[in-house]
């Protein structure tokens, strides 16, 4: 992708015209289609949050999940399987201005990093998830491409904006007056990734200004020196169809990702819509090879693995839609538009884990919406739960129990219960309005402490599980987490008591 900054567009949709296809290059080896065999399409989509930061940046373009193996202290920025984004714009709409790193949390988005990065494209964690690699192409506030490196540490950072200690100033960067400078190694960087070998960490990223893939070894702060890095790899690149040559309105690889099963980096190449991969990028000798080449690639922007079966997962900026393919008989296995009707461009970053009970979860970012969707499995309703007044929770079908308050002593009766989104928890209410979490049910607050008019009736949970509501008899509604007051009753006299 080209530094849409310097380009003056607002989204990726400024280089994009309908479903025209960016192909500065002769078509190559198109996939063949083969029989679906993926869950891709029967996946529920899910609006997790927004990326929207505090001071309004915008455009979110770079993602990654916090790993499970992450040990967080009690001033950690972030938690194992937290969704972790960069906002490529600022509140004006400026593309590269935008500074601010944001974390979304059952539902509520907080801002970790904001002032200091500029024009974060890419996101990467380390093996442990103790550091956020950032790739920085957007200009400083100097109005000079910065074209850094980055890294965030996750615990330890009080202001939630510190930079890990790497030449001093947390950057790793290619500038003349750098005291340990890799060269000219990053220019413009985008894609990054991991090893996740733990015990000899590589870190990879890729250049959309010279279509290089390198990698950098022995990362022991601060010397992140030149003689560290190889070249990888020299992938196609060039202007955007209907712009000159410059660093400004070039498209190159945009994304990596690494397979440690066979020592491979897969890359996505908007300039001739292509995903290569780099096999033995732990050896001296790495080769690349096409994976595919146009057919079903329009503008691939985002990639990742599906980690239940090994396929890779391509977000195609300029169709909106996911694609997943085999990388071993390089054909696709299934396609799905998670945006049909926004324009072209709302797609963008993706990423792919597995959740605690070993289903699949991909992650991936809205830019027409400023928001992080999951898509998730989520079988055909087969059960249900209630509540009794006494705080006792039945479980019927595939409704799993996670506990109830019948063994408590309750100031007043339970009088409604309800479920979060992945129906893996749930919260009971009682007539005073005290409120009870259980599994992955988050407690936001309640009304026990308060002198209420009418009793609690009912609870309603927001739709990302963040918040809930609570409606008293009189229709007063009390609102917590991320449900918002939008009104109520309470200051009415109604001709029947509400009821739920």
């Amino acid at each position: 992708m080209p530094t849409l900054a310097a380009a003056g567009l607002t989204s990726i949709a400024g280089l994009i015209s309908g479903a025209a296809t960016l192909v500065a290059a002769p078509q190559i080896a198109s996939a063949t289609m083969a029989s679906p065999s993926s869950i891709l399409s029967s996946l529920v989509d899910v609006n997790i949050g927004s990326t929207i930061s505090a001071n309004g940046d915008t455009n979110p373009y770079g993602i990654a999940i916090v790993p499970q193996n992450y040990v967080p202290t009690s001033n950690s920025l972030w938690q194992p399987g937290d969704v972790i984004v960069s906002d490529f714009n600022n509140s004006a709409g400026t593309n590269g201005a935008g500074s601010s790193i944001v974390r979304i949390r059952n539902g509520v988005t907080t801002t970790i990093s904001q002032g200091q990065l500029f024009g974060t494209a890419g996101l990467a964690f380390n093996a442990n998830g103790a550091a956020l690699w950032t790739s920085n192409i957007g200009p400083t506030p100097s109005g000079m491409p910065s074209g850094d490196v980055s890294i965030v540490l996750g615990n330890n950072n009080p202001n939630g904006a510190a930079l890990a200690s790497t030449n001093g100033s947390g950057t790793i960067n290619n500038k003349t007056t750098a005291s340990n400078k890799v060269t000219n190694s990053f220019n413009g960087p985008w894609g990054q990734a991991f090893n996740g070998n733990g015990s000899s960490p590589v870190f990879y990223w890729s250049n959309v200004n010279d279509g290089k893939v390198y990698s950098i070894s022995n990362l022991t702060a601060p010397n992140f020196g030149a003689d560290r890095v190889t070249l990888l790899a020299s992938l196609p690149w060039g202007p955007a169809p209907g712009s000159s040559s410059s660093s400004a309105t070039n498209l190159g690889p945009s994304a990596i990702v690494y397979s440690k099963a066979n020592d491979t980096l897969y890359a996505t190449d908007a300039y001739n819509n292509s995903v290569y991969a780099i096999s033995g990028v732990s050896t001296s000798s790495p080769t690349t090879s096409l994976v595919v080449s146009n057919g079903a690639l329009n503008v691939p922007v985002g990639i990742t693995i599906n980690p239940l079966n090994g396929d890779l997962l391509v977000a195609n900026g300029g169709v909106n839609t996911i694609v997943e393919i085999n990388p071993m008989t390089k054909m696709v296995d299934a396609m799905r538009n998670v945006a049909p009707n926004e324009p072209p461009g709302s797609l963008f970053g993706i990423q792919a884990v597995t959740l605690s009970d070993g289903s699949l979860a991909i992650y991936y970012l809205n830019d027409t919406q400023n928001s992080v969707h999951e898509l998730v499995t989520r079988s055909t309703p087969g059960g249900y739960r209630f509540a009794s007044s006494d705080g006792g929770v039945f479980s019927y079908g595939d409704a799993s129990y996670y506990g109830g308050a019948a063994s408590m002593k309750l100031n007043k009766p339970i009088v409604g219960i309800a479920s979060t989104p992945d129906g893996k928890g749930y919260w009971l209410v009682a007539a005073d309005g005290g409120v009870f979490s259980y599994g992955d049910a988050s407690y936001y607050g309640g009304a026990a402490s308060m002198k209420l008019n009418q009793p609690i009736v009912g609870i309603l949970a927001t739709p990302y599980g963040g918040g809930y509501w609570l409606i008293a008899q009189d229709g007063g509604v009390f609102s917590y987490g991320d449900a918002s007051y939008m009104g109520s009753t309470g200051g009415m006299v109604l001709a029947a008591p509400v009821v739920g």
